[in-house]
This record gives structure tokens, sequence and C-alpha cells, in this order.
């Protein structure tokens, strides 16, 4: 696999652009891609600007999964989708009606799998529910991203609190061949925030920004588009 073949992405609207029209399952709520972490208040926002808000618009139909009964809590009635609570790595038996006997034509995965302690029996439970012919989107962030690199070389480790592992586009290929699914697609998402011009008031994020541009092996993280195996 030759990382110079694969493209750089946007990838809050790749996977609005893979809803859209469709029949939807999102995993995990939120999706702000202009604050920092923990920085918000989900019941004083509005969460039709959230990743989750603009996919419900997007999609024909759109059923959004958590563990968090806060985040099911503020987002239910204020998007235009179902919101259930369920464990992906729960069986599927185990899960409400709502999810469990529905079938999907596309399910997103947008920054989910880096959480989970056992991602091969999320994304196989995930495939009983996937309609013939449809697709599983992931994103995750990048082993090999720059800042993560630039704080290696002066002895720091970047890791999210929350995060158990980190994939390159090797490592989740090979993961989502051993769940018995394709890789269509695979390409190098960037940086997130629509307006680009807000990255000149900080020097070092501009600098960041376009070394991802000129050498995507460096950018913030991966995605995949993938089906069951033929």
């Amino acid at each position: 696999m030759k990382i110079s073949k694969l493209r750089v992405h946007r990838r809050c609207e790749f996977f609005v652009g893979k809803a859209k029209n469709k029949t939807v399952l999102s995993v995990g709520l939120g999706g702000f891609d202009h604050t920092t972490n923990y920085s918000f208040d989900y019941h004083t926002a509005n969460l039709r600007e959230t990743l989750s808000g603009r996919i419900a618009e997007a999609a024909k139909s759109a059923t959004f999964v958590d563990i968090s009964q806060g985040a099911i809590g503020a987002f239910s009635g204020r998007i235009n989708g179902k919101c259930v609570f369920a464990d992906i790595t729960d069986r599927p038996d185990d899960w409400p009606s709502d999810l469990k006997d529905q079938k999907f034509e596309v399910i997103l995965l947008g920054e989910v799998l880096e959480h989970l302690t056992d991602p091969g029996r999320a994304l196989m439970n995930l495939t009983s529910v996937l309609k013939e012919g449809g697709q599983i989107v992931i994103s995750v962030p990048s082993a090999f991203s720059l800042p993560g690199i630039a704080h290696a070389v002066f002895g720091n480790e970047e890791i999210h609190p929350e995060h158990v592992c980190y994939y390159s586009p090797a490592t989740l290929t090979r993961l989502l061949n051993m769940c018995h699914l394709q890789t269509e697609e695979l390409c190098l998402h960037g940086w997130q925030k629509r307006d680009y011009r807000f990255l000149y008031k900080k020097p070092l994020t501009l600098v960041m920004f376009a070394i991802s541009m000129l050498f995507p092996q460096f950018a913030h993280g991966v995605v995949a588009v993938a089906a069951r195996e033929s």
C-alpha cells in the first residue's frame, strides 16, 4: 500500500456526503468541529451544527446509537433522527429493537474505534444490521499525525485520555479484513475547520497543516469505506 496514493479529505464533509439520502446508523453522538475538547454544553448548543445534526439533515433517515444517556437525552428531539442507547460491543440480540431489527445502507463510525477495547467485535456486530451492498464508513486518528510526531521528538506522547489505540492505513485495513470487510476506499483526513482563515492566527498550526497537505502520510487521521466481502 503506497501512502502517496491516498487522498486527503475533510472528514465531516466526507461523512455528510456518504449519508446523503441514505438510511444511516451513526455510532456516537456529537461532533463539534469548531470547539476544543470538553468545551461545549450539549444542552445549550445548537446541535444541528454538530456532525450528528448535519448527518441527520442529509440522510433519508438516521438512527444514532451511544452509550451516554446524557448525550441521548440532549440530542433526542433536537435533531432529525432517532437516538438509541446501546453498546455496539454487546451481542446484537441484546440491542433494543429500534436497532437490531433495522437494516442500514450506511453505518458511520467517526472517531469511535480508538475508544473501544474490542473494535473487531463491534465491527462484526454492526455487519448484522448492514444492508446488502451497504457501506461502513470509519474515521480514526492516525498513528503518524504530524502533531503526534512533533511531541514524540521532545519526549512527550500526545494521546487523548479516552483513546486506547491509534491506527495507520495498513493496520485499519488489516482490522477490516479480519472482520470479513473489504476496503473499497482509503484516504487520510486533514483539518476539520470549515473556515481556514483562523489558521493564520496560529503559525505553528499553519505550518503543520501545510506539511500534512504536501505529505498526506502526516495527516490527522485515516478514513476507510468498507463493505462485506463478496
